[in-house]
């Protein structure tokens, strides 16, 4: 593949991810970090009494976990360039949200 063609495909994804994560989802589903910590908060309950286990998942959990789950998709779908796209915004938002807790402990 020529040179100057990979980046014109890694450019299109970036900017469809930096479009999805900073202004569509967050004006469907409001801030991501009031949504990924309502959804780990959920997952949390669901595992720790299905497996009987003390765990607790967080937010840029949940973030890594949806990158999984849009691989795993990419290996049914490898066309659907969603499944790049919002890896890449679930990548994002995961280092966003493992930062701003980093700063909270320290």
């Amino acid at each position: 593949m020529d040179e100057e063609f990979k980046p014109s495909f890694r450019a299109t994804v970036l900017k469809e991810a930096t479009r999805l994560v900073c202004k569509d989802r967050a004006e469907q589903h409001g801030e991501a970090i009031d949504n990924f910590s309502l959804i780990s908060q959920y997952w949390t309950a669901h595992i720790n009494a299905r497996f009987k286990t003390d765990i607790k998942i967080r937010a840029n959990d949940v973030c890594d976990m949806m990158e999984l789950f849009k691989i795993g998709r990419r290996n049914a779908s490898p066309a659907n360039i969603e499944n790049y796209t919002d890896a890449c915004g679930y990548g994002a938002l995961s280092y966003e949200m493992f930062s701003d807790r980093m700063k909270k402990e320290i």
